[in-house]
């Protein structure tokens, strides 16, 4: 195989996992919210996989197959474990009052206060 090749697969194997043992720390609710996360989490994974070699340095080595496989996973981890996070807690009701008030809040005038 062609070195382009092997990291490619890497990548791909990577956000896979990373995906996989998001599902494991959040459940998804639904069927269709696990394809969702399978593919949108994959695809971040594998997209973003260079961007996170960039910033952590521990992922810069050599640039070998082991680097962009560990990326990658820890990338499609993330993807979707920080945005399923999110949504979860802007899903309470409480969340979203407790923001809302904070917001009516700041905008009234200093007086009113």
């Amino acid at each position: 195989m062609h070195p382009i090749d092997d990291i490619w697969l890497a990548k791909i194997a990577g956000a896979l996992c990373g995906v996989i043992i998001s599902m494991v720390m959040i459940a998804p609710e639904s069927n269709k919210n696990a394809f969702y996360r399978l593919g949108l989490g994959s695809a971040g994974g594998i997209i973003f996989s260079p961007i996170t070699m960039n910033v952590l340095p521990f992922f810069r080595g050599d640039g070998g197959m082991e680097y962009h496989l560990a990326a990658a996973c820890l990338t499609g981890f993330a993807c979707w474990f920080i945005l399923e996070g999110i949504a979860r807690l802007l899903a309470s009701d409480k969340y979203i009052a407790r923001l809302l008030e904070e917001v009516l809040r700041l905008k009234r005038p200093d007086d009113e206060q």
